[in-house]
């Protein structure tokens, strides 16, 4: 039973109410805003109220991220993170121009 996830270097936390069952696999996908379940589908309804699904976010350097599980039987947290960011493919420093 999934009770809460939290970024503790910024405070950002979502409160959840849901049962993972067994060889159930959940992906959360903050890029996507999706909540999937391999078992069950969509499970976004699962996010309680005050939880604000678009604040959470990493900050450059190391995150602390938390979660709090009840009655775990054998569950295994994992995050995968893939950077996206703007780059500069083509840069001048300005005297040829």
């Amino acid at each position: 039973n999934l009770r809460w996830l939290e970024n503790q270097t910024n405070g950002a936390r979502l409160f959840f109410d849901m049962t993972v069952l067994t060889n159930e696999e959940v992906f959360i996908d903050f890029g996507a805003g999706t909540i999937k379940s391999t078992v069950r589908g969509d499970l976004f309804y699962t996010l309680l109220p005050g939880s604000d699904f678009k604040k959470f976010s990493l900050l450059p350097g190391v995150n602390k991220i938390s979660s709090f599980i009840v009655n775990d039987t054998n569950a295994v947290m994992r995050i995968l993170y893939q950077p996206k960011h703007w780059s500069a493919d083509s840069v001048s420093r300005g005297a040829g121009l």
